[in-house]
């Protein structure tokens, strides 16, 4: 009598064993889907078997490839950095600009003038661009008008200076011509466009010029315009920089850069 009673109460359970097997299998499902998903969790129930093992393997296997470093050469040290760029003239003045014959180039302002000479080269509200010559015997500082070839102006030795990879140093510290690697400006976007702006520095430049006011371990990192020096220094700051000489990694820019100095010199 007893047996009997207690299987009329449980009859109705028996509907419920299947629903209930589904649901163990479905939740055990999930929760392996979850384990699967989550990287180092197993499955709380069934054999343990390791995350890693569940997971597609790949068909062919790639070898990890090893990255190519280039060889800098030596370390020079810390330096401090400053810019310069190509002045530009905004209006006419009464202080004459005169060649290495003393001959009259243009009548500037005081303020251009000393940005000039400063500078090294400027553009006149007439389209020219002017650079320094040295000085000569009028008593004050020479100019001659640069050509086209020269849309930058020009270093030492007739070196066609480039935006940001033109530098100027004291020779006395760095000789002239030599290829050097500025670790700060390596993976930093220039300003500017087209071909002589808006790409990643590779952190190679070339001592082109040298600077009046540049001495001992000083660079003078040229920016062609005072607006890119400004938009440049505003995001990096950058008053201090690590330099070593060019080697291996900066061997292909010198080459190009000491052909286009060969092509324009060709061209005269």
């Amino acid at each position: 009598m007893q047996i009997s009673r207690l299987s009329k109460a449980l009859a109705p359970l028996r509907f419920l064993a299947p629903l209930c097997l589904g649901l163990v299998i479905g939740c055990g499902q999930a929760t392996h889907s979850a384990a699967v998903e989550d990287e180092g969790v197993v499955a709380s129930s069934g054999p343990r078997t390791k995350v890693e093992d569940l997971r597609a393997k790949p068909a062919v296997v790639e070898e990890d490839v090893e990255p190519v470093v280039q060889a800098l050469g030596k370390p020079m040290g810390e330096f401090h950095m400053t810019y310069y760029w190509i002045a530009a003239e905004t209006k006419r003045g009464q202080q004459p600009i005169v060649d290495k014959r003393c001959k009259r180039i243009a009548k500037v302002t005081k303020h251009f003038k000393r940005r000039l000479t400063l500078e090294g080269s400027g553009k006149l509200k007439d389209g020219r661009l002017v650079t320094t010559a040295g000085g000569c015997k009028c008593g004050t500082p020479c100019f001659w008008v640069a050509d086209e070839k020269y849309p930058w102006g020009l270093g030492v030795a007739q070196r066609p200076l480039a935006p940001f990879r033109s530098i100027a140093v004291d020779p006395k510290r760095i000789k002239i011509g030599t290829s050097l690697y500025v670790a700060e400006l390596d993976g930093l976007t220039m300003p500017g466009a087209g071909k002589t702006g808006g790409f990643v520095h590779d952190g190679c430049v070339v001592a082109d010029d040298r600077g009046g006011g540049v001495r001992g371990r000083q660079i003078d990192f040229f920016a062609a315009q005072r607006g890119h020096y400004r938009n440049f220094f505003k995001r990096h700051k950058i008053n201090t920089v690590t330099v070593f000489e060019g080697g291996e990694r900066c061997q292909e820019h010198a080459e190009q850069h000491d052909s286009n100095l060969l092509a324009v010199r060709g061209s005269s």
